[in-house]
């Protein structure tokens, strides 16, 4: 068994399945809600506050009464969409004097989030259509509805429909989080920072040790450098090879900063400069769109 195990808390059962599929080992195992109360070995492991496996996925199905005690679990990976869930799910693990482990955010971008919400307001749409009309909702639209939909619903004694209120709350605080975010996110200058400084909130300071890292950046500063170093002092024609900043976008989309201004052509030098300010990268684009060149100068002692 490993000395270093993973708890990742997913918000679908379809990404938990992607990621059972690329990982395909049997050190992992998944947790939902078909499985939290029936007697697997990876529910009864968790009833004894041990992970039976290096990675365990789950939904956040795990009880607040359920205390993972499991000394080697150093790594949890957390989706947030609200503080109580985010609490609930970090809480899980009971922690020893001194004890640490690596806390992962996942942090969605502008078109992440939009995505989320068009998905939040076709459930919440399919709900109200239930509620405004039961009988035609059972004959006319039950059978066309997705899995996900259908899970919003039980069957209770008198073997009727009825709605998972609690799962409808639950849509509706997504719903209203994600909008909050996504505000902020359009009208912010940094909009990649956003997301981690709502979560971050979340935490008292005294439970952080470290300052947040973001595991891809030193990668993509990297290869967004080594993109740029071929062009130095050549002669740059964006009106007749517009894919260079296609590439120069898409390069520069990754970094850590985004800043706030016109992705289009027509702005192009502006645009990449401003890219490369915020991002603190040595390298300044001068010129016209049809004719631009690209240098380097030195870096300041204080940036990366």
């Amino acid at each position: 068994t490993s000395k270093n195990k993973w708890l990742y808390f997913m918000n679908s059962r379809t990404k938990q399945r992607k990621f059972e599929t690329a990982l395909s080992s049997k050190s992992v195992s998944h947790l939902d809600r078909t499985l939290a109360q029936s007697e697997n070995q990876t529910w009864t492991a968790l009833l004894t506050g041990k992970l039976n496996t290096n990675i365990l996925l789950s939904t956040s199905v795990i009880d607040n009464g359920v205390n993972i005690t499991d000394a080697y679990l150093k790594n949890i990976v957390i989706e947030p969409h609200c503080k109580v869930s985010f609490i609930q799910m970090l809480g899980r693990k009971r922690y020893e004097c001194d004890e640490l482990v690596d806390l992962y955010v996942e942090v969605p971008s502008k078109q992440d989030i939009t995505s989320k919400l068009h998905r939040i307001d076709s459930l919440i749409r399919c709900i109200n259509m239930y509620c405004d009309n039961r009988t035609q909702f059972l004959q006319y639209m039950w059978g066309k509805l997705t899995d996900e939909i259908q899970s919003l619903f039980w069957i209770n004694n008198k073997q009727e429909l009825v709605l998972n209120n609690f799962a409808y709350t639950e849509l509706c605080a997504q719903q209203a989080f994600y909008s909050d975010v996504l505000y902020k996110m359009q009208n912010a200058d940094d909009s990649l920072s956003v997301y981690p400084e709502i979560v971050l909130s979340w935490l008292p300071a005294t439970n952080r040790q470290t300052e947040p890292q973001w595991l891809d950046s030193e990668t993509n500063i990297i290869l967004f450098k080594k993109f740029l170093d071929n062009y130095i002092g050549t002669i740059i024609d964006l009106h007749a090879h517009p894919s260079f900043y296609d590439e120069f976008a898409i390069l520069a989309k990754k970094l850590r900063h985004r800043p706030k201004v016109k992705d289009d052509l027509r702005s192009a030098i502006a645009t990449m400069n401003r890219y490369l300010e915020v991002n603190n990268q040595p390298y300044k684009f001068s010129g016209t769109i049809s004719k631009c060149t690209l240098s380097k100068h030195e870096c300041p002692s204080n940036s990366k």
